[in-house]
């Protein structure tokens, strides 16, 4: 009755018979809401007060949008209008108001003609979630979809992900995320982010080595494979009981060592770390013994060491703390004998440890150059109260350098210290035996072996040996044989 009454105002007469002519006229229809329109809040009304009496309250408001979209109902601009003021007239309404149900089913109308506006599906979505009535917003979302042609979809996906990210419900928002993959595959990182923040480990590990294994695969972001494959890892590592479900994570982890040789000493770190936490210590165990066997670099060496010794410090300390708690209860009397021997093994074991650390090292820098002469002297060095052992590592030295590559010292003085080994034993036999040998290797310069045949022949003076020492001179000058006269 309001409405009626209202649009047989004489001062509207105008705009009805217009319309009553020609009720298909979008710009009669605009005129006249525009000026039915209220006074927007914070304005001042005209001085002669006009725009406050053609004001008209929202019920003819809305009788007028009724009566246009029924003549004109594809117009978007018509919709917008209508929606946008039942949506600022509901802004303060409770979720349960009768007001937001008929704005819902406005929305639901608009939709039958203007199933290809996106600016509708995402009016209507951000109601819909204001409304927080998650399964009719997930809907509404998946129909926005099926409508819009797929050049739009990334303007409906983008507030979809953010939807289902906040709604908690970490299956939906997995399934919407594995969906917008499918057309934008190379976003992955964004899902591998999500599903890191609610602790999805199986799942970021799976999606990670996806985009590790796909050579077309190129991060939006710019991350290169090898981060990529660092984060592969250290993910992994730190959660192997989720990750070794789904992935075969030592066989990834050593694919990365060979792959990538300026992350060695980390990826061996990162696989012992991934067997301690399966609580598997003798695997991981023998991973820092192969691994030191291995590396190549005193910086590898160095980072896998000294993880190697807090291991090992950490179980120890674990152990001894266990002792403790145990010796309160005078039942396990038995049991701490057993434990205080496994206490005392590894106390030895880590003193062993400690102790082969230059010996370690300087295998290190042999695995670099088996060629470097200084090395290998510092090798048969370390066992300088061992005689047996620093034999032994001289002659592993005479076997691996080639005269020819040879590096730092002189050739000829390892081959002097090697028979100063046996001449501190006092056998110097044998020191005659390796000297002989000395003069028949091919140095690179005549001086090496003047200096070789020099050393010989003062050790034969020194022990009185004259005519062993004349021998062995008179061996430097004689000519050659088979020399041309």
């Amino acid at each position: 009755m309001e409405s009626a009454a209202y649009v047989r105002d004489p001062r509207f007469i105008e705009y009805e018979q217009e319309l009553a002519r020609n009720p298909y006229h979008l710009r009669s229809w605009l005129r006249y809401l525009e000026d039915t329109a209220p006074v927007p809040e914070g304005e001042e009304e005209g001085t002669d007060g006009e725009a406050n009496d053609r004001a008209a309250p929202r019920a003819v408001r809305y009788s007028i949008y009724e009566r246009a979209l029924k003549m004109l109902p594809g117009s978007y601009k018509l919709w917008r209008m209508y929606l946008q003021e039942r949506t600022a007239n509901t802004k303060h309404k409770s979720v349960r108001s009768r007001s937001l149900a008929i704005l819902v089913n406005t929305y639901e109308r608009a939709l039958v003609h203007l199933h290809k506006m996106p600016r509708i599906w995402l009016d209507y979505t951000a109601l819909l979630m204001r409304m927080a009535k998650g399964t009719a917003a997930r809907r509404v979302f998946d129909r926005a979809l099926q409508s819009l042609p797929v050049t739009q979809h990334e303007r409906i996906w983008q507030p979809y992900l953010q939807w289902a990210k906040g709604l908690r419900v970490k299956e939906t928002a997995v399934r919407v995320y594995r969906r917008y993959l499918m057309l934008c595959p190379n976003e992955r990182e964004q899902y591998v982010k999500y599903l890191v923040m609610v602790r999805e480990w199986a799942e970021a590990a799976r999606q990670l080595a996806y985009c590790v294994n796909d050579d077309r695969y190129e991060s939006p972001e710019g991350t290169s494979k090898h981060t990529l494959w660092m984060q592969l890892c250290d993910l992994s590592a730190r959660h192997p009981e989720e990750c070794s479900e789904a992935l075969p994570v030592e066989s990834i982890i050593r694919s990365g060592i060979k792959r990538f040789s300026d992350e060695v000493g980390k990826l061996w770190c990162r696989l012992a770390d991934f067997h301690v936490r399966l609580g598997d210590f003798e695997r991981a165990r023998d991973v820092y013994e192969e691994a030191i066997a291995t590396v190549l670099t005193v910086r590898d060496f160095s980072m896998v060491f000294d993880a190697y010794v807090t291991f090992e410090e950490k179980v120890l300390t674990a152990k001894m703390a266990m002792l403790e708690e145990a010796e309160e209860d005078d039942d396990e009397d038995e049991e701490l004998d057993v434990d205080g021997d496994d206490v005392d093994l590894r106390l030895a074991r880590l003193e062993h440890l400690t102790a082969q650390r230059p010996f370690l090292l300087n295998s290190v820098l042999l695995r670099q150059n088996p060629h470097n002469v200084t090395e290998w002297m510092k090798r048969a060095a370390l066992y300088e109260e061992k005689p047996a052992q620093a034999v032994v590592a001289f002659r592993d030295a005479i076997k691996a350098i080639d005269p020819e590559k040879a590096v730092g010292n002189k050739l000829s003085e390892l081959w002097i210290a090697f028979a100063k080994v046996y001449v501190d034993q006092d056998d110097l036999d044998s020191a005659r035996v390796v000297l002989k040998k000395a003069t028949g290797v091919a140095y690179r310069t005549v001086d090496e072996l003047a200096s070789v045949y020099c050393y010989y022949a003062e050790l034969e003076l020194l022990h009185g040996n004259f005519e062993e020492a004349v021998d062995v001179m008179s061996e430097t000058v004689a000519e050659p044989a088979g020399s041309v006269e």
